[in-house]
């Protein structure tokens, strides 16, 4: 199939540092190519890529003080952006500071880096305050083979398992008690639920699956056909 893959330009494709649609756009693009698929890649001039790139901007436009973005949505993105800072410098420092013997503060932590900090903790605790439409972080957790601990919101009950890849809390309390339960759990099944459910080649198969059935439907029942499901083991429905 001849696929076009439409990357943020924020971040080149795979990103260096911060920037998860990117590295999910890469891992796809990559296991699109690999497959025998004709792929073009919109991103980033210095994106690199296996497949065939249209440069759409010379730098990511996070890099790139000198671009002009007409999307009104862009900019007040940037300008929430610098909000967060100022709120982090004025809020969070200080709580930094004030437990400076029981919390380290690495900022960005990308590559091998988070892959190390990852790997050797006991668990990953993500308390999130909105409905989490994924959470890669989590995803990058189980691949370490480190359980999650995370509060019941969004998508988080369809990529954790409760009492196998991690725990579900509602509240604080709750995420504390589920600490002590932590030695429960095996860290060879965290990173098998990663193998059997989320690796680049089970996306890129998954993918596939759709645009065939996309295309499927187009010579027959039409394009407003509904599509079919599949289960988070790939069963079609």
């Amino acid at each position: 199939m001849r696929i076009a893959q439409v990357a943020p330009l924020y971040e080149r494709v795979p990103p260096q540092g911060y920037g998860a649609t990117e590295r999910i756009v890469h891992y796809l693009t990559e296991g699109l190519v690999e497959r025998g698929h004709d792929v073009t890649l919109f991103a980033s001039a210095n994106s690199l890529t296996s497949a065939r790139l249209v440069p759409c901007c010379p730098l990511p436009l996070w890099q790139d003080r000198e671009v002009e973005d007409t999307l009104v949505h862009h900019v007040a993105e940037l300008e929430r952006v610098v909000d967060c800072a100022a709120r982090f410098e004025a809020q969070m420092r200080p709580l930094l500071s004030r437990h400076a013997q029981s919390v380290e503060y690495f900022g960005e932590a990308g590559g091998s880096l988070r892959t190390d900090l990852l790997s050797h903790a006991e668990a990953l605790l993500m308390p999130i305050a909105w409905d989490e439409p994924f959470g890669l972080v989590m995803i990058e957790a189980l691949a370490c083979g480190t359980p999650v601990i995370a509060y019941r919101r969004g998508a988080v009950p369809e990529v954790l398992e409760d009492g196998v890849s991690g725990y579900l809390a509602s509240e604080l309390d709750e995420a504390v008690r589920a600490v002590e339960r932590l030695p429960a759990l095996s860290r060879s099944r965290c990173r098998a639920e990663f193998e059997r459910r989320f690796t680049a080649a089970r996306m890129t198969g998954d993918y596939v699956h759709v645009y065939r059935t996309l295309l499927e439907q187009r010579h027959t029942a039409g394009p407003n056909a509904p599509l079919p499901s599949r289960d988070r083991d790939g069963r079609t429905s």
